[in-house]
């Protein structure tokens, strides 16, 4: 009898535990802070993709439809490849899968609705979360910008500043603190006359950058 009181109590805790963890809050996303860079050098290369971070592992078996070489866009993070088609200098959609082993992959997130940066690196750096500047399509007049974070399944467009997504780029990039380097660029870099403007944004519940 006390074997089996035991076990339900077991039982009991474990479905309690269960219940707790899908009841959990998903993790803030919007909302953070928009601090302002001032004096910062405009580098491209600090939001570009290095080339290291597109080399799929040798000892990964992948699907053989899934196409690769030419055109192809991929990103590896630890056991995550992002994957898509390239069309210019942008992927219309992408795809992020989990390896599974020998030619499995199981999808985490997709971008089917709009168009991304082609060159610009999404992961942050264990591959809990992506953030990718995007539009509806190529003709479209302003930039938003996404993240996702691929534990819990949340997804959100972050609320610029006033104007950024609206120049001809805006450029992104993870810090090694979590937060975002944040650019908005317009294609003439005449920078005297318009000069890019540069934020980093912290999360909700992040330690904020020293602006001394």
């Amino acid at each position: 009898m006390k074997r089996i009181l035991t076990l339900l109590l077991v039982l009991a805790a474990l479905a309690g535990l269960c219940a707790c963890q899908a009841g959990a809050p998903a993790p803030e996303l919007d909302g953070g802070t928009w601090t302002e860079v001032a004096d910062r050098t405009f580098r491209p290369s600090d939001y570009a993709a290095d080339w290291t971070v597109r080399v799929i592992p040798e000892n990964w078996v992948l699907p053989a439809d899934l196409p690769l070489g030419g055109d192809t866009r991929t990103e590896v993070r630890e056991d995550l490849l992002l994957h898509g088609l390239r069309q210019g200098s942008l992927l219309p959609g992408f795809t992020v899968y989990r390896y599974k082993g020998e030619g499995k992959l199981e999808t985490a997130y997709t971008l089917s609705e709009g168009v991304a940066p082609a060159w610009q690196p999404f992961f942050n750096g264990d591959g809990t979360r992506l953030a990718f500047p995007w539009m509806p399509s190529a003709q479209a007049e302003a930039w938003s910008l996404r993240v996702a974070d691929l534990a819990s399944g949340t997804t959100r467009d972050l609320t610029l500043p006033e104007g950024a997504g609206e120049r001809d780029f805006l450029l992104c990039a993870w810090q090694e603190d979590g937060s975002l380097l944040v650019t908005s660029v317009n294609m003439g870099y005449d920078f005297d006359e318009d000069p890019p403007v540069t934020w980093v944004y912290t999360f909700p519940g992040q330690e904020e950058p020293s602006t001394e």
